[in-house]
């Protein structure tokens, strides 16, 4: 009997943080994602971008910068 060998679930990293020059950015995995005129639209793309991930199967975090500290929540909140 051989064993199939399984891939470990890919991890992602979205980080969202501001710049000197107050442009809100989101990298995944340290590579440039894009950029925000404010921090509810760079957490929303990275949380948005998380969901993703985890519906292709991978697991993800979102963290903010400075300190790595990590989102309340990946789930994106609906307008009322």
């Amino acid at each position: 009997m051989s064993l199939i060998a399984r891939s470990r679930a890919k991890t992602c990293t979205f980080r969202t943080g501001q710049s000197s020059d107050d442009v809100w950015f989101v990298t995944k995995d340290h590579a440039y994602y894009g950029d925000y005129l404010t921090r509810g639209q760079a957490l929303a793309a990275a949380r948005l971008g998380a969901a993703a991930m985890e519906a292709q199967g991978a697991s993800a975090q979102v963290l903010e910068v400075p300190g790595d500290v990590p989102s309340a929540s990946l789930t994106p909140r609906a307008r009322p």
